[in-house]
């Protein structure tokens, strides 16, 4: 790449047409901010994906590249998302969001993501925010089970300061107020300060290594072709756990900041659920949505 991209959308399909065509309209036409690269990974899709980009990015008076990426075979979410983060290795933008493409985002969705990064100590503190105001979030039984066990499990330790976690607290921001939570979990979809994981992978290049690929080893019936599959909860978990690592060794103050922030009201809502898939649902039917979403 010639020029560092300043953000960079990593957007995940699979034989959805319609639903990341929504995606896309919401992303560029609800929000100031804008990427400065579009690259979508196609998972395998058996219908044509390529024609509804080609019909968008003809619409597409912004002219924001739109790069396209098929695997040939539907390898599910681990593969795809290992891809997406080499791929962003090579792109090398300063924040990049990772979007499964059945998300709809509100109006200034996306410019109150990156104010609270650039301007709040909160979001220069941490790595990233979850993607919505997920549903499982407040579930006991996995905020005191079966998130502590996912790092013990795959990490050896649960270092997080759970004392922290889950305590809504007011900001303000450009766009008014809202409401921050730091957490330790997400969906698939995270948007994150890559500057600040590309320090992290300097300072622990061999955590950063397992955390990848603890990300992707995972067995899964689903996905005979790459026996791997992507756990959202590895995924988020392991970013707490190396973010912690980082915060001891430079004196952040983990008794007030967190590897990851969630924003309520929730910036974007999560319409067709099962990620890039869509396995339980299809098309136009709604499986899942943020509980503290606001229409617009």
């Amino acid at each position: 790449m010639n020029k560092q991209p300043k953000l960079l959308y990593v957007i995940y399909t699979h034989n959805r047409p319609n639903v990341l065509t929504n995606c896309l309209n919401s992303l560029f036409n609800k929000s100031e901010t804008k990427a400065s690269r579009v690259l979508i990974i196609d998972d395998g899709s058996t219908i044509d994906v390529k024609n509804s980009l080609y019909e968008f990015s003809l619409k597409n008076s912004q002219k924001i590249p739109i790069d396209y990426f098929s695997i040939n075979q539907n390898v599910y979410y681990g593969i795809a998302a290992e891809f997406g983060f080499r791929m962003t290795e090579v792109y090398d933008p300063e924040y990049v969001f990772f979007i499964e493409s059945d998300y709809i985002y509100a109006k200034n969705g996306i410019d109150i993501v990156m104010d609270i990064f650039e301007n709040n100590q909160y979001g220069k503190n941490c790595i990233g925010f979850a993607g919505y105001d997920g549903p499982d979030f407040y579930k006991k039984e996995h905020v005191e089970n079966i998130y502590p066990q996912i790092l013990k499990n795959d990490y050896g330790e649960d270092n997080l300061n759970r004392s922290i976690l889950f305590k809504p607290f007011d900001i303000e921001t450009k766009y008014g107020s809202k409401k921050l939570e730091l957490v330790s979990n997400s969906c698939g979809t995270m948007y994150f300060n890559w500057s600040k994981l590309k320090e992290i992978k300097n300072q622990f290049p061999n955590e950063f290594e397992n955390w990848i690929l603890r990300v992707t080893e995972k067995i899964t019936p689903r996905a005979p072709g790459s026996k791997r599959s992507l756990s959202d909860g590895i995924m988020s978990h392991g970013i707490s756990w190396l973010w912690t690592k980082w915060a001891v060794k430079n004196n952040i103050d983990t008794n007030k900041y967190a590897a990851l922030l969630n924003i309520k009201p929730s910036v974007a809502d999560h319409i067709n659920g099962a990620g890039i898939n869509g396995y339980i649902v299809g098309e136009g039917q709604t499986f899942v949505g943020s509980p503290s979403w606001e229409n617009d």
